[in-house]
């Protein structure tokens, strides 16, 4: 019995906690999430039974484990799913990309996915798209309309993210014109949050250093929130501090696994770029 518990834990109950998967269709969300609530209930069952019948079977101890089981479905809290698949490319983009999906969407009343989809989501952290030629070969980008429409903002994030990041893009410069430029000599190594800083100090808004850098404000936002703890910069410079003050009550009471999770548990009226800096401060705390 304890060989047959322990096969079972290995390849069923074992894989299931690791299981993940993200797809842009609610309906197929919602059957999924169904069908793996079933099998997950099913295995707890399965396992109930191992537990509780070590010792041999007998009629009366698997009755009463029959009687017990059915509340275990019950009983069991309400499971937050993995929304990144494992081995996923640049995990951190990927959530970047989605979160500006979802604003282009809810500010062009659209479905999510009518700004790209999440084949497209994928591809883009994976080949890391330079410029808009690279971004018209992503499959889902297809046609210059939506890339004419988002194409901007698209990479002004993934260009954000390869240098926050010390990804070498020197090869090909990001632009946001069609053309691929030719290769230039590699320029000196810089801190781009240091840049951002000393543009801030000088005077600038954040508005103003998101135009002359060509990144986008969330960007900017993370780069000047690493100098909160030198005190160089307040969390009060980049948010209400009454909104800082209510998400640090709000954010330890609720489960989530994403950014795009959290958003949806919230006010409206708080920012994903509060959130983020919320959060931030709550890890570092």
């Amino acid at each position: 019995m304890l060989i047959l518990k322990t096969k079972f834990e290995t390849h069923f109950v074992t894989p299931l906690k690791s299981f993940g998967y993200t797809t842009d269709n609610k309906a197929i969300d919602s059957d999924l999430a169904k069908a793996v609530d079933l099998l997950e209930e099913l295995l707890a069952a399965k396992l109930l039974f191992f537990n509780g019948l070590t010792d041999g079977f007998s009629s009366k101890s698997f009755l009463e484990l029959r009687a017990k089981s059915k509340f275990l479905a019950k009983d069991k809290p309400k499971k937050s799913r993995k929304t990144v698949i494992d081995g996923t490319a640049n995990v951190e983009l990927f959530e970047l990309l989605r979160v500006l999906r979802n604003e282009i969407a809810e500010k062009n009343d659209l479905i999510h996915y009518q700004v790209f989809n999440q084949k497209t989501l994928y591809e883009m952290c994976e080949t890391l798209p330079l410029n808009k030629a690279e971004l018209l070969e992503i499959n889902g980008m297809g046609g210059k309309t939506r890339v004419e429409k988002y194409g901007t903002d698209i990479l002004k994030v993934i260009r954000g993210y390869c240098d926050e990041n010390d990804i070498d893009t020197s090869a090909d410069k990001i632009d946001f014109t069609e053309e691929k430029v030719a290769e230039k000599p590699k320029a000196p190594k810089v801190d781009t949050k240091k840049v951002s800083l000393d543009l801030f100090k000088s005077g600038k808004s954040i508005d103003e250093i998101e135009d002359e850098r060509e990144l986008t404000r969330t960007t900017i936002l993370r780069h000047l929130s690493h100098f909160i703890d030198s005190g160089e910069v307040k969390i009060s410079d980049l948010m209400p501090i009454e909104h800082y003050n209510e998400l640090k009550k709000i954010i330890p009471k609720n489960k989530f696994e994403s950014l795009t999770e959290l958003k949806q548990l919230v006010d409206d009226k708080y920012t994903y770029e509060e959130l983020r800096l919320v959060l931030r401060a709550l890890n570092d705390a």
